[in-house]
């Protein structure tokens, strides 16, 4: 699949990352603002759930809980 991405060296990492989440995003800030959260709690749970996925040593007790709605 990588022998697919255009460019020399398979394109730029950087760009095809950027290329392929915008779109991502972009559906995902809008599911999450039509559910009635504020720009700042959308960042504030994206910024929590990141922290969770990217953190090393994260474990299911440190990661945090969902709202009492179900929702992160």
């Amino acid at each position: 699949m990588l022998e697919r991405l255009p460019g020399e060296g398979h394109g730029d990492s950087g760009f095809t990352a950027h290329a392929l989440l915008a779109a991502t995003r972009a559906d995902l800030v809008e599911h999450l603002a039509s559910g009635g959260d504020t720009p700042d709690r959308i960042r504030e749970r994206l910024a929590v759930f990141v922290a969770a996925v990217l953190s090393p040593s994260a474990s299911a007790s440190s990661t945090p809980a969902p709202s009492a709605s179900g929702r992160w």
